[in-house]
């Protein structure tokens, strides 16, 4: 489940600079909504994960590298 939702919060951080970037050439609001949205997907799916590993681990996200990594960048 925990590497599912990794997954998933790349994925949607990928398209989402993908749809920006569209939106940065053709000027259409729709993609601005699109792309906003799927940032917030992607940011739904990443708040998931931070919580899944504290629950794993019994701690917050400060011990190992990949924790502290995973948290500032959902800051």
């Amino acid at each position: 489940m925990k590497i599912l939702t990794f997954n998933i919060a790349m994925i949607s951080y990928f398209l989402a600079s993908l749809e920006y970037f569209l939106y940065l050439v053709y000027r259409k609001p729709v993609v601005s909504t699109l792309a906003t949205a799927t940032v917030a997907v992607g940011l739904l799916s990443h708040t998931a994960i931070i919580g899944l590993r504290s629950q794993e681990t019994g701690h917050g996200p400060y011990t190992t590298s990949f924790e502290v990594a995973l948290f500032l960048s959902w800051l």
